[in-house]
């Protein structure tokens, strides 16, 4: 919605080359992750259905242990995917912060925070679905890069929030 009351209007021309083309990623995000919820319930529907498998008899279990860990690792990943978009979304909202039209800066530091409560959230799916998965490299792996998420998420959250808190103070 910022970049639809910037990006072609007359008073921040100057700013169309920057941020005409986080318009386009962001509303490749915005596509993505539409794909991704849809992805996400996929998933879950996959852990409920191997969760129902027969597991009374050893050689059922061990065919629906490794079922359920494929269905989790899928379950852990949709969400990390989540939190990369946002992630990513979050790297370009200092621009949007910093250039953008600063009569909805608010609408800029609402949507940071959206992003990184989206960022948390994924957080949990990821980490509830590896609790439940078989410990491995993997699950290792996920982990390490959900946390790699958090933690740029939060450091771009905290640069656009100040800068719009700034832009926002020089206008009084």
């Amino acid at each position: 919605m910022v970049l639809n009351l910037t990006v072609g209007r007359r008073r921040f021309q100057r700013h169309d080359g920057i941020l005409r083309p986080i318009q386009q990623r962001l509303e490749a995000s915005r596509l993505e992750l539409l794909n991704l919820a849809d992805q996400d319930a996929a998933a879950y529907a996959e852990v409920d259905r191997c969760l129902k498998l027969s597991a009374h008899d050893p050689s059922a279990r061990a065919v629906r242990r490794a079922e359920l860990d494929r269905a989790l690792h899928t379950a852990a990943t949709v969400p990390l995917q989540v939190a990369d978009t946002c992630r990513g979304v979050l790297g370009d909202t200092w621009e949007v912060a910093n250039r953008g039209n600063r009569t909805v800066l608010s609408d800029v530091m609402v949507g940071t925070h959206l992003l990184l409560a989206a960022v948390h959230s994924s957080n949990v799916n990821v980490h509830v679905n590896l609790c439940m998965a078989t410990p491995g490299a993997e699950q290792q792996a996920l982990a390490a890069d959900i946390a790699a998420c958090i933690k740029d998420a939060v450091r771009f959250s905290s640069r656009t929030l100040d800068r719009c808190t700034e832009r926002m103070d020089q206008s009084r």
